[in-house]
């Protein structure tokens, strides 16, 4: 309708009218950008707001579960202590179920996965613009991408040094794995695991003292046995690996605890 009286302002060569109902069309198809780009705008902020706030409770998990990481080691290092102070006690049948129990759980190991399905969503849907502040996006970003590296530090170490040393020692020399037995370890648990005392009862239940009874005349070998300095050296190392990989969680605390702060910082700033 409005194209029709300019047309017909233009016939009657009745510019001012034209140019009038010309500005009224550019005007209001300006007002319709503008609007549409506030309301996309508006949009952006809100879906920004809930993406961080989910990041914020991913790394709330990731703390945890570097957290349980950390604990793992420090049990190792317990158990590493514990197990150099059985091989210096005098050959027992309690002596050597206790370092069995011991050394079978210094063949576990501890894999940190770092999860994020927020970020991964970011990633994949090309979302990560929304993050509007640039410094904030790229430590984001930075923070994924050096997790990978630790987390893929971490599995190498217990790879080399657990799987393929420790462990293959273990069995080369035919020490048995001994379930563990709270009462004479005088400990209510284990290492950390989810599976916790369900688990201990199901493999008591399912093995009960056909496990518990297992002695490894390995230990019953003399102090001077070369044995013993081969399983010492094994633990040496094992120890070291569990510091190495505490420290990688340490580590990875600490960044998580500054990203997730700088993550909250910029979400008070910006409440709407």
């Amino acid at each position: 309708m409005i194209f029709s009286r300019i047309i017909g302002h233009v016939k009657k060569q009745q510019w001012t009218g034209a140019f009038i109902e010309l500005a009224i069309v550019v005007l209001g198809v300006f007002i319709g950008l503008q609007a549409n780009n506030w309301n996309q705008a508006r949009q952006n902020r809100a879906a920004e707001t809930v993406y961080l706030r989910a990041l914020t409770k991913d790394f709330n998990s990731i703390e945890t579960s570097v957290q349980t990481q950390i604990d793992f080691e420090t049990t190792i290092a317990h158990f590493i202590n514990q197990s150099l102070d059985e091989i210096d006690a005098p050959p027992s049948k309690n002596r050597n179920l206790r370092l069995g129990m011991l050394l079978s759980q210094l063949a576990a190991r501890s894999t940190l996965k770092i999860e994020s399905p927020t970020f991964r969503e970011l990633q994949s849907s090309g979302h990560l613009g929304l993050i509007r502040d640039r410094a904030l996006r790229g430590r984001i970003v930075e923070y994924f991408f050096q997790t990978r590296r630790w987390e893929s530090a971490l599995d190498r170490n217990n790879a080399a040094f657990v799987d393929n040393g420790y462990d293959v020692f273990l069995r080369t020399h035919g020490v048995e794995g001994v379930l563990w037995d709270p009462t004479l370890m005088n400990e209510p648990s284990a290492l950390p695991s989810k599976l916790g005392a369900d688990y201990l009862k199901l493999m008591h239940a399912q093995y009960g003292d056909r496990i518990l009874a297992g002695r490894n005349p390995e230990f019953d070998r003399p102090p001077g046995d070369p044995f013993w300095g081969q399983l010492r050296q094994q633990l040496n190392w094992r120890a070291f690996i569990a510091g190495r990989n505490e420290s990688i969680a340490i580590h990875i605390k600490k960044v998580t605890e500054t990203v997730k702060a700088k993550t909250l910082a910029y979400l008070k700033a910006h409440r709407s």
